[in-house]
């Protein structure tokens, strides 16, 4: 079987036998040679290609053996052709060589050796390039196939490849592309990032970047991927960049970030709810939570109060006191906006606000966005959280959406700050009966009984002067008691007194006072000093207070005791009286003394211990010592 087909196009059949021996002579079978002996004939067989190279004379009677290379090639032919000449023109070469010829050969000292050396360089030579064309034409098709986008650019960044995929997504043509470079392209503020890896991909290094690419409509694409250079005599000659689109999956991960910070957001004001009820705190919360969420340039929470609009909060980067909106009366029907959101309790976006036209919202006079959603309570509108930004078009509906969660939560704090503030106001006047009775019961009978005993001396001076020393005595006494309760009273009306007296003093005003009003005799006994902890030191003196009022009331005791015990790490206190007693384990539900002076000692994780037997008195007995953390 032949090894190579080799077509002969010649008008002399002695030329075709002359052609045949040479290729016996070289050896029987490895070649196989047709003839042929006219320009078209030649053409038409050429153009079938069941060859692996043609022979073509240069005199094809009337015709050139160069213009039939010519046309072959023009016509599609991918055998390579010799050209076959006998005049050993360099003219004649030249001409089959700009013609497409593979080779020439002259014909008049052609031998049987270089005639094969010729043909199998030929056709080895051509097998080559036609696998390299078919091997670039499947990268070019694998490129211009390709979903990512593909690009080479020179040492200069001028572009001299894309493939379609980068054509389309970046919407410019062939021709615009030739007159961009790759820095044309490449987001202004991602550029001097992108111009370092192009410095790094110089040195032979491929890099993985990520950067931002700008479409011919102005538009921005996140794209990733990797650069590569070739290097020519230590020169980059082309850089190749394959990116992909992954604009989706960042709008993606970025919309997960943000849904991500909303919930930790909504959670962390839960937790102020949770943790507090005050109103402005958790107005604060609120309005640095919405800073992370939803971008703006201003924020504020109004609340309506009789008719009118105030501002009650607003962004931490403006001024926090609270304030009516513009210094003067605004009711609600007074702006458009405000009154649509009261009538239909929806949010309100305005995307392209004129200018000015925000200013009674916010003392800023360049806004040109506006999201606001109403706070509902219990059905009724009291409110509106507004956020504005300098930009148009700036809010979307998906801010809305999360604006008024934020608003759901303001409700739920000006629930809670409403109820604390009824808590505390019925709290205080629980306290101020408590103080009236304590003044009417101390105070009000001992210097009721110290006047008796002053108008009843004169007239025991006169009668019976030497009782008058024991009136004084008793006067005295009354008097030094209803002092030590009225100090013991202001105390109770200045809290942080308590923490700014000794514990010392404490225990002198109520021993002081409890002589006033009691028959019992009573001794403080104190051992050592320290400074308590301020809840310790107020735990400690109600506990004392209360044990000191429940003998008073019920115990009816000749002699009582208060020993205070200061330790390094610790104090014990001591109440201990001689009276009636009681069994600890049968108190009536409505004396509310024990449960009282057990959870002051559980506040400040002391061990409490009552001791009592009916007619055998009572020990009470409080040991707290220090934590080592």
């Amino acid at each position: 079987m032949a090894q190579f087909r080799v077509l002969l196009v010649d008008d002399y059949e002695s030329q075709y036998l002359f052609i045949n021996d040479l290729l016996l002579l070289i050896g029987e079978g490895k070649f196989q040679l047709e003839w042929v002996s006219t320009y078209r004939q030649g053409l038409k067989a050429l153009l079938n290609e069941h060859y692996d190279l043609g022979l073509v004379d240069y005199h094809l009677g009337d015709a050139s053996g160069v213009n039939l290379i010519k046309e072959a090639h023009a016509a599609g032919c991918r055998i390579p052709l010799i050209l076959l000449t006998g005049s050993g023109s360099f003219e004649i070469d030249l001409e089959a060589m700009e013609a497409g010829a593979a080779d020439y050969l002259d014909k008049t000292t052609l031998k049987p050796a270089a005639l094969e050396r010729a043909i199998r360089y030929t056709i080895e030579h051509a097998r080559t390039l036609e696998a390299l064309r078919e091997s670039e034409e499947r990268y070019r098709d694998l490129f211009e196939n390709s979903n990512d986008l593909i690009q080479s650019i020179d040492g200069e960044g001028r572009f001299l490849y894309v493939n379609q995929a980068w054509l389309t997504v970046l919407g410019y043509s062939t021709d615009e592309v030739e007159q961009l470079s790759i820095f044309d392209i490449v987001h202004p503020h991602r550029l001097p990032h992108f111009m370092n890896t192009l410095e790094q991909v110089r040195t032979g290094e491929v890099r993985i970047i990520e950067t931002t690419f700008v479409t011919r409509h102005q538009t921005y694409i996140e794209v990733e991927g990797n650069i590569n250079s070739k290097v020519q005599n230590g020169q980059v000659v082309s850089m190749r960049g394959i990116f992909r689109d992954v604009t989706a999956r960042k709008q993606a991960q970025a919309a997960e970030r943000e849904q991500r910070a909303f919930a930790e957001a909504l959670l962390d004001i839960t937790t102020a709810l949770n943790s507090t009820y005050d109103f402005d705190e958790v107005l604060s919360r609120i309005l640095t939570n919405m800073g992370t969420v939803i971008p703006h340039d201003t924020a504020n929470i109004m609340l309506i109060e009789a008719g009118r609009v105030w501002v009650v909060g607003e962004d931490v980067t403006l001024s926090t006191a609270p304030r009516m909106v513009d210094e003067s009366y605004l009711a609600v029907a007074d702006t458009d906006f405000i009154s649509q959101m009261y009538k239909s309790r929806q949010p309100m976006l305005i995307s392209h606000a004129a200018a000015g036209s925000l200013n009674p919202i916010f003392t800023e006079p360049v806004f040109f966005s506006y999201v606001g959603v109403p706070v509902i309570l219990d059905g009724e509108v009291i409110g509106f959280l507004n956020l504005g930004s300098h930009l148009s078009g700036f809010f979307t509906d998906i801010h809305a959406q999360r604006l008024q969660a934020f608003a759901d939560h303001a409700a739920i704090a000006i629930r809670n700050a409403r109820a604390y503030e009824h808590v505390q106001e019925m709290a205080a006047s629980a306290e101020r009966q408590r103080l009236a009775r304590d003044l009417h019961d101390a105070v009000s009978q001992t210097l009721f009984s110290a006047s008796l005993i002053a108008e009843a001396l004169p007239r025991l001076w006169q009668k019976h002067p030497e009782e008058v020393w024991n009136g004084l005595g008793q006067l005295s006494r009354l008097t030094k008691g209803a002092l030590a309760e009225m100090r013991t009273l202001l105390l109770e009306l200045r809290p942080h007194a308590l923490v700014e007296a000794s514990f010392r003093t404490l225990l002198e005003h109520l021993t002081t006072a409890f002589a006033s009003r009691s028959s019992a005799q009573i001794f403080l006994e104190i051992n050592g000093e320290r400074e308590l902890p301020p809840i310790v030191q107020i735990s400690l003196y109600r506990i004392a207070q209360e044990a000191l009022n429940n003998i008073h009331k019920h115990a009816r005791a000749a002699q009582v005791q208060v020993q205070l015990q200061n330790f390094a790490d610790g104090v014990e206190l001591r109440v201990l009286d001689d009276g009636c007693g009681f069994d600890p384990y049968q108190i009536p539900p409505d004396h509310l003394g024990v449960r009282i002076m057990r959870e002051r000692a559980l506040e400040i994780e002391a061990q409490l211990s009552i001791t009592s037997q009916p007619g055998n008195g009572t020990q009470i007995a409080v040991l707290w010592h220090e934590r080592k953390d």
